[in-house]
């Protein structure tokens, strides 16, 4: 019978999304990037669509970068109304 090779454990670092944690996570989903922006969760996926900020897509799962929103607020391209 062949011998196991003993693996070594995996460290699993936890991650902070919108409801707490203990570290800062860089990707952000659709709620969380709503929460971050102060808006609704349409509106956000509306400004997906309209290509406002670069998005990251992991299967069907859509992930937005903290540094990508900072940027988007920063510059006042932020298209609600006057």
């Amino acid at each position: 019978m062949p011998s196991r090779i003993p693996q070594k454990p995996i460290k699993v670092t936890p991650l902070t999304d919108c409801t707490g944690g203990n570290q800062p996570v860089n990707l952000l989903t659709i709620r969380c990037a709503a929460e971050y922006l102060a808006v609704s969760v349409p509106t956000v996926r509306r400004w997906i669509a309209a290509n406002y900020f670069p998005v990251y897509r992991v299967g069907r799962q859509i992930r937005i970068e903290r540094q990508e929103l900072a940027s988007f607020l920063e510059k006042g391209r932020h298209p609600g109304p006057c």
